[in-house]
């Protein structure tokens, strides 16, 4: 009986695949082949991170026009109202305006840059890929793979509250230690392949000299901006001295205390020694105004508004102690800003009023670049304080800045007790 079964079957022929069921399977075994790799780097990312794996990382390989899509799913693009806040501070503090919506899409949707990045709602990575049969090759991709794989990480240990919206200084110095923990972990992982130690992987970091770029309208907008050389580089290199200091231990213990001012990234001894930025109360608009928007530059946004001069650089902003700014208009649409700062030192604040004066002397022909500001500037020192007022004229500018000066701060530099790290 069975070899009548079996001689029955030699004569049957054999089924042929049509193209839709080759391309199914072929799906179907590429999927299980690149969830086993991902599944596989996810455990190695895991144990050189010392983070285990609580949860499966899915991962999605797209071709750009489709990794395009889900990235504008999954970003929010801001509000009328918001975008408009941005070009009132950017005029108001005379820096270079967001390229339109037009000569974004002419310069292309994609910078080639950017080739991944982590859903935090879908607990999924996004990985664009140029090849046409999404078959990427991992000896190409990976690297960002782990990159991504350790946001994912970051979520899965750290939780939601780690990627919650926080004012624009704190923000960046919360996104420079997001990405540069992920940074030095690629950076493990590549020393790993390649049999190096992961404290001399990272530690080699830490000597990466940044080149400077400045914030001017000539610059090419396909360069990286220094807020991104911030998040990633001075990032990364916040990160490999929490390293070398306490290891994975001291980067944890960071990610549940993150910094809270670009001056701790840039200076993470800082960070370490406890020490906080003065706090200094917003302003109220002045009669007849209407706040905008208040905040902190903190040292790098100020170090990248002094750098407006081709000649001046960030070191104006050293030794900056805290800030506050009010950006308030008028009902005839007229801006003005006034920022109220303090300095560790009479010395810190003298080389910022001389840095901001000639700063100064730059922002006038760029005043009213897409909402109106008149050029005229008061700037007034008291000691270690410095008051900048721009867009009223020469008295009422004085009687503001002075306004300013006699607002009271909280001096204290060190965190409270038990807050210390």
């Amino acid at each position: 009986m069975v070899c009548l079964l079996l001689a029955s079957c030699a004569q049957r022929p054999l089924p042929v695949e049509t193209y839709a069921q080759v391309r199914e399977r072929v799906d179907r075994e590429r999927y299980f082949n690149i969830s086993a790799a991902t599944r596989d780097l996810a455990e190695n990312v895991g144990q050189l991170r010392r983070l285990r794996v609580k949860r499966s990382i899915y991962s999605s390989y797209l071709q750009p026009e489709a990794f395009l899509k889900q990235l504008r799913n999954h970003t929010p693009s801001p509000s009328v109202e918001q975008e408009r806040i941005i070009r009132a501070r950017r005029t108001a503090f005379g820096l270079p305006q967001p390229l339109e919506k037009s000569e974004q899409d002419r310069r292309g949707p994609l910078p080639d840059s950017l080739l991944g990045f982590y859903d935090q709602d879908g607990e999924r990575i996004y990985v664009r890929t140029k090849f046409k049969l999404l078959r990427p090759d991992f000896d190409e991709m990976d690297l960002t793979v782990v990159h991504e794989t350790a946001h994912a990480l970051q979520h899965q240990h750290f939780g939601n509250d780690l990627f919650r919206t926080r004012p624009t200084d704190e923000s960046l110095a919360l996104r420079a230690l997001i990405e540069g923990d992920a940074t030095a972990t690629t950076v493990a992982y590549a020393g790993w392949k390649l049999a190096a130690p992961t404290r001399e992987a990272i530690e080699h970091t830490r000597g990466l000299a940044l080149i400077p770029i400045s914030e001017t309208p000539d610059r090419d907008p396909d360069l990286p901006s220094r807020e991104d050389t911030f998040v990633y580089l001075d990032g990364l290199r916040f990160a490999a001295e929490l390293y070398r200091v306490g290891g994975f231990a001291l980067l944890d213990k960071t990610m549940r205390s993150p910094p809270i001012s670009t001056e701790q990234v840039l200076h993470p001894q800082k960070y370490l020694s406890g020490e906080r930025p003065i706090e200094v109360p917003a302003p109220e608009a002045p009669t007849g105004y209407v706040r905008i928007e208040s905040g902190t530059m903190g040292e790098l946004g100020i170090g990248i508004v002094l750098s407006q001069c081709a000649k001046e650089d960030e070191t104006g902003a050293t030794d900056w102690g805290g800030d506050v700014f009010l950006l308030a208009e008028s009902d005839r649409h007229d801006l003005i800003l006034e920022w109220n700062t303090v300095w560790d030192s009479d010395d810190a604040a003298l080389r910022f009023e001389k840095a901001i004066r000639h700063a100064a002397s730059c922002w006038t022909s760029k005043a009213g670049a897409s909402l109106s500001i008149s050029p005229e500037f008061t700037i007034a020192r008291d000691h270690n304080r410095v008051a900048v007022v721009r867009g009223m004229h020469d008295e009422e500018g004085q009687i503001q800045a002075q306004r300013l000066l006699k607002m009271p701060t909280m001096p204290n530099r060190r965190a409270a007790s038990g807050q210390s790290r």
